[in-house]
């Protein structure tokens, strides 16, 4: 099982519990990456999503969206959850989670598919320079010189920034994409990880870009 967005007491209480049970063997800590994380990226498979009071799951393809069946089995009813199910392929392009990781050969659909799903305009991102702005280079020297003074990048030049941006663009998954219809424009995000030369823990960045595919450009907007 996978568990994001878990707080350390919130860890520690699910690793006191579970401890108790014979077939618990531990956890691997996932919030960098690691070899560990990329063999557990590959391993889950997708059973179902909680919401809320929702488990939302998948059923047979000839089956109505309307039938809510429980075919993973779980007695999810009984501790007051709703069942909410729907056919698998639908299930499966849009509501399958995959764990962050590098984009290895023959994976690259993946993004391909994610940007597909805003635009028609479909370009390997491999193809693209990153523009960052002077002015945007200016405003992240001024208020996140602390954030990237922590990662070791202070003193990097902007066109250095834009390189490191552009060398990790295929090491993890694009996500929050969307498109802003009034200014004909496509946006995602992107998290880094940067490895700090005392060998502590990286530091993580969201980078969000626009998606400039006549120009074959990705423009940095915020990074933090």
């Amino acid at each position: 099982m996978y568990l994001n967005n878990l707080s350390d007491s919130a860890l520690e209480t699910f690793h006191l519990a579970l401890n108790k049970f014979p077939a618990y063997l531990g956890y691997v800590p996932t919030t960098f990456g690691s070899r560990a994380k990329t063999y557990l990226s590959t391993v889950p498979v997708n059973s179902y999503l909680k919401h809320h009071k929702f488990i939302i799951m998948s059923h047979e393809d000839d089956c109505p969206n309307e039938e809510n069946v429980n075919v993973v089995g779980y007695p999810f009813e009984k501790f007051g959850y709703t069942i909410l199910s729907l056919k698998s392929s639908y299930f499966d392009l849009f509501l399958s989670y995959k764990i962050e990781r590098a984009v290895f050969p023959g994976f690259e659909i993946d993004t391909d598919l994610s940007l597909n799903a805003v635009t028609p305009c479909v370009i390997p991102l491999d193809d693209f320079k990153v523009s960052l702005k002077r002015a945007k280079f200016k405003y992240l020297k001024l208020k996140k010189i602390g954030k990237l003074r922590k990662a070791g990048i202070g003193d990097l030049s902007c066109q250095n920034i834009a390189l490191l941006i552009k060398e990790r663009i295929i090491a993890n998954y694009i996500y929050n994409l969307r498109y802003l219809e009034e200014y004909i424009v496509v946006l995602f995000n992107l998290m880094i990880e940067v490895p700090r030369a005392s060998g502590e823990y990286p530091t993580r960045h969201l980078v969000a870009m626009k998606y400039l595919h006549q120009r074959k450009t990705l423009r940095v907007t915020t990074l933090y």
